[in-house]
């Protein structure tokens, strides 16, 4: 919990997230209040705030005397949160051709490389941060950044899902990768259209890969809670 701008609920929440986002806790578990308050030494008043943020944002689901249970993403929340997130994206990224800056050409291709990095070298946790930082960029430099909260907010669950799915898994994530390099030429290009292109391209290519990872992963748990009932 290093950022000290946020309150300690903030922080403990965000602490949560890492630790959902690498598997550490399972989706569809429940948190324990008692045991989050020993975790990071902190009272109940702060944990309750922190699981209240957290439903806020569609991570957890808070049931009356049954407890707080972490949210498993089903297939048609993850294709409508990708719907609406091509809209913002497209949004973005048109008029990222138009107000980049030299600096921010700098910051996208540099985010870009340090991301094809850390997929190189295995370090898929690494690689979802810098992604998840170089989409904010964008945000950021297209001249619109006050709509840069609501992407965050809006894609902490995709971003979670993606993380806890993709590292137990080793997916290869090549073409987001290449997705990347791309989006960073058609902002440079100045080209609206290719910028719409190339981002639509680059979101359904992630969104076909995750809904069949999904698909595959209930399937399995299906055959397993049959396996067992025998």
């Amino acid at each position: 919990m290093s950022d000290l701008s946020l309150t300690l609920p903030e922080r403990v929440a965000d602490e949560i997230i890492e630790l959902i986002a690498n598997n550490s806790i399972k989706l569809e578990s429940r948190l324990v209040e008692r045991d989050l308050m020993e975790r990071f030494k902190v009272s109940q008043s702060v944990i309750r705030e922190a699981l209240l943020q957290l439903e806020a944002k569609g991570l957890v689901t808070i049931k009356p005397r049954r407890g707080t249970y972490v949210n498993n993403p089903t297939s048609d929340e993850i294709y409508m949160l990708f719907e609406v997130r091509k809209i913002l994206d497209v949004f973005a990224t048109r008029n990222a051709a138009f107000h980049h800056t030299e600096e921010d050409k700098k910051e996208l291709r540099k985010l870009s490389s340090d991301a094809e990095k850390a997929y190189r070298n295995g370090d898929y946790m690494q690689f979802f941060r810098i992604s998840r930082k170089f989409h904010i960029r964008v945000y950021e430099c297209s001249g619109f950044s006050c709509l840069t909260r609501v992407y965050e907010d809006m894609t902490t669950l995709t971003d979670i899902f993606h993380h806890n799915l993709h590292v137990a898994r080793k997916i290869n994530l090549y073409d987001d990768v290449k997705g990347h390099a791309q989006i960073c030429e058609a902002i440079e290009s100045g080209d609206p259209d290719l910028c719409e292109k190339v981002v639509v391209q680059h979101l359904e290519n992630i969104k076909t890969r995750d809904l069949a990872i999904l698909a595959a992963s209930h399937s399995s748990k299906g055959e397993e809670s049959n396996e067992g009932q025998k």
